[in-house]
């Protein structure tokens, strides 16, 4: 809609956690899924966006992080760990200034599409909603309360919710679209008196609502985009989603894979038309193909280009 772009945006992404469960001495959100550093598919999705600023909030541990994406974004410290609420806190000074529209998304949600995103927008310029949340119909860890009119009353965090909240299955992704006015009077609310004794970000959500301003939830089409990766389980199964992806839109542009399922194209590289891929196939790192190149079966390609027509036997390494 045209109204969207008359509102100014800006993106906080947090990406603070310590990732402890991955078991791993990197950072949880440079781990990679099919080629691409988990934080940049995050970033990739807010870019789609054009915000006026962009902001990423990191832990400590978070030099790295800096270094992988330096140019790409802001960062801000999280030096504490006292829920999502605090995290955005930290944020303030970015947003300091800024009027319009504050978007707040996940550095560990690789799924979530920008055309979800592009929803919540054209959503809260067709309802005016102050804040626009993004659910889900499985159960999360927040749990999406409505009233019998069907509107959004509150969120509650499993950790506190009752037995007979804890059925719904109306779960809370914590991606909120909302005024910067609206957030910086929400975070000024907060407290910790939960059983956690974290600052939440749902407070916000439920502040909007005592002082009877709209909020909408928009269900997302596809639950898997909610997907949260905090696990090498996880990691394979965002993986498997972002390959799936990719082989369909390669079919989709003229690609013909003979085994999709065996298969295993990066996200970022590039294959021209009437292009083949055979079986048992590996793409990856900074591969492109032009039209009417054929990938025999088992073939390993990486980092490696081909702007004619050409064919590849066997299983190999190859570089460019």
């Amino acid at each position: 809609m045209a109204s969207a772009a008359a509102r100014d945006l800006a993106v906080v992404i947090l990406a603070a956690g310590q990732g402890t469960r991955m078991r791993s001495a990197r950072n949880k959100i440079l781990h990679e899924i099919a080629g691409r550093p988990m934080l940049g598919f995050a970033l990739a999705a807010a870019e789609t966006l054009r915000p006026e600023r962009l902001a990423v909030v990191v832990g400590n541990d978070a030099d790295e992080v800096r270094e992988s994406f330096a140019g790409r974004a802001s960062f801000v410290l999280q030096e504490e760990r006292r829920g999502t609420g605090h995290a955005v806190l930290q944020a303030q000074d970015f947003l300091a200034g800024f009027d319009g529209d504050v978007l707040i998304l996940y550095g560990d949600t690789p799924l979530l599409r920008a055309e979800t995103l592009q929803r919540m927008q054209e959503h809260r310029d067709a309802t005016g909603a102050e804040l626009v949340l993004l659910s889900a119909l499985q159960p999360l860890p927040g749990r999406i309360v409505r009233d019998a009119d069907g509107r959004v009353e509150r969120i509650v965090e499993t950790t506190d919710a009752t037995p007979e909240e804890l059925r719904i299955q109306e779960g809370n992704t914590g991606v909120y679209l909302l005024s910067s006015q609206l957030l910086a009077k929400g975070l000024s609310q907060l407290d910790d008196r939960n059983a956690q004794g974290e600052l939440y970000l749902t407070d916000v959500v439920g502040y909007a609502i005592s002082e009877g301003l709209p909020v909408e939830a928009v269900i997302m089409d596809d639950p898997e985009e909610a997907l949260g990766v905090n696990t090498r389980a996880e990691l394979a199964l965002a993986a498997a989603a972002v390959r799936r992806r990719k082989n369909l839109e390669l079919m989709q542009a003229g690609v013909t894979l003979v085994d999709p399922a065996h298969t295993y194209v990066d996200v970022d590289v590039e294959i021209g038309r009437d292009s083949l891929l055979e079986p048992g196939c590996t793409l990856s790192g900074d591969t492109r193909l032009g039209e009417g190149v054929v990938v025999r079966a088992s073939c390993v390609v990486e980092s490696s280009w081909a702007v004619a027509s050409s064919a590849a036997h066997g299983s190999a390494t190859s570089s460019r």
